[in-house]
């Protein structure tokens, strides 16, 4: 008898070794390998601290793995554009490989299906559409196991000499930091992923603060754009603890 448990991990694997592959060629440096790979792991993370099923915490995994592959299509990935596509795209990607892989439903269809209803502004229709109500929690883990790699001062680093070459990078990246410090993007939706969330938050600032990083920032923006950014960024890590640290405790509790 064939051991179909076993055909299906090994087809998964391929899947992911997959991924891994197109990862290595994208020319995007702040959805590179390495950034698939920190993902994959935030979400493993995220998905053994919540106790979802082995089955789904395949899928999360699967799908962190794939979330940007879409980006490796494109010799000039926008940083700005980019978002409204990549996950569709991705999942489309994810869901031809599947099936050249004889793989239908099961882990890679939850999979493809997560990408689709993460993607910006489609995303919530077409988590109304594909996904039930009990599968939900795995986009909200997807989600937040990307947005946690936002503040990895790791990614930020290897962007900092294409800012310094490339204008459209250093508009980018002013853009982003605007956003990210001024927004709710940050906000985790699961509660495995606030306790991250804060570490990472001030790892990030004690990075910032370091002397040839404030140099730089303040070489590259100015004084004025520097002093707002940081006390934005201060101001939201005092929230987000305000916010996390009580729930935290009481779910430790």
């Amino acid at each position: 008898m064939i051991n179909l448990i076993g055909v299906k991990t090994e087809k998964i694997d391929l899947l992911i070794e997959e991924a891994k592959q197109k990862m290595r060629r994208c020319l995007d440096p702040a959805h590179d390998l390495n950034h698939a790979a920190r993902v994959a792991r935030f979400a493993a993370q995220l998905a053994a601290d919540t106790s979802i099923p082995p089955d789904q915490k395949t899928a999360l995994i699967l799908a962190a793995w794939w979330h940007d592959v879409s980006r490796t299509l494109t010799k000039n990935p926008s940083l700005i554009w980019m978002p409204f596509f990549d996950d569709l795209l991705s999942a489309f990607m994810l869901w031809l490989s599947a099936i050249r892989h004889g793989l239908f439903g099961s882990a890679a269809g939850m999979a493809t299906r997560l990408i689709m209803c993460k993607s910006l502004g489609t995303g919530a229709v077409l988590t109304q559409l594909l996904v039930r109500h009990r599968h939900r929690l795995l986009i909200d883990l997807l989600k937040d196991a990307d947005t946690l790699d936002v503040v990895n001062f790791e990614r930020l680093q290897k962007l900092m000499p294409f800012v310094e070459s490339y204008r459209r990078y250093y508009w980018a990246y002013k853009t982003l930091v605007r956003w990210f410090v001024s927004t709710h993007y940050l906000h985790m939706k699961t509660q495995a992923a606030r306790v991250y969330v804060i570490k990472l938050l001030r790892a990030f600032l004690a990075w910032v603060k370091d002397g040839a990083t404030y140099i730089w920032h303040l070489t590259q923006f100015g004084e004025k754009w520097c002093a707002r950014m940081f006390r934005r960024a201060e101001n939201l890590l005092q929230r987000i603890e305000r916010l996390y640290l009580i729930g935290i405790a009481l779910a430790d509790g």
